[in-house]
């Protein structure tokens, strides 16, 4: 928790290179970076090249890739002697009210991707359907009326506080 708020929130507020990976192990963080869901999705995005229109196939192929890495990482984890938490990225479809900065970040990516933000979504349900304990970050920066994003998935200094204060509420409390 410590961590979280005097570590890492002050290191890495309003930057774009938000992965410190110099805080855990190379094995670790390798392990890790493989679970992180941008990875995932682009995995399953090259891998499903006769896509179904309601996106399944996308899906599916991303919920395997990040379980995949995931179950790596736990393995890692207590090797490294690291307790690891595991948490669903806010992307900037997750506001529920976006700025007007935002909202222009989401009318440009929809244009290549039109249906990232309901893919994500369900993405994240079949995950956390298979990962019960993972912490769920979206919920802590949709509705606040600052902008929380620098882009699709870069936090502002407002978003990563709120974000870490989710997740060392939500980890203080199991």
């Amino acid at each position: 928790i410590d961590f979280l708020l005097n570590g890492w929130l002050p290191a890495t507020a309003g930057r774009r290179d938000l992965y410190q990976a110099d805080t855990l192990s190379a094995r670790l963080a390798d392990r890790v970076r493989q679970s992180l869901v941008v990875t995932s999705l682009r995995r399953a995005i090259g891998a499903t090249a006769s896509e179904l229109p309601n996106g399944t196939a996308i899906v599916e192929a991303a919920r395997a890739a990040y379980a995949a890495a995931r179950r790596q990482a736990e393995d890692v984890c207590p090797a490294a002697r690291v307790r690891c938490v595991f948490v669903v990225q806010p992307i900037i479809t997750d506001r529920n009210a976006p700025s007007y900065p935002e909202q222009i970040e989401i009318d440009a990516r929809s244009i290549d991707f039109p249906d990232y933000g309901r893919l994500y979504r369900a993405y994240v349900a079949a995950m956390r359907e298979e990962f019960p304990d993972t912490i769920d970050a979206r919920a802590a920066i949709a509705d606040d009326p600052r902008m929380m994003f620098l882009d699709w998935v870069h936090l502002t200094a407002a978003g990563n506080e709120l974000v870490a204060r989710h997740i060392a509420d939500v980890t203080v409390a199991r």
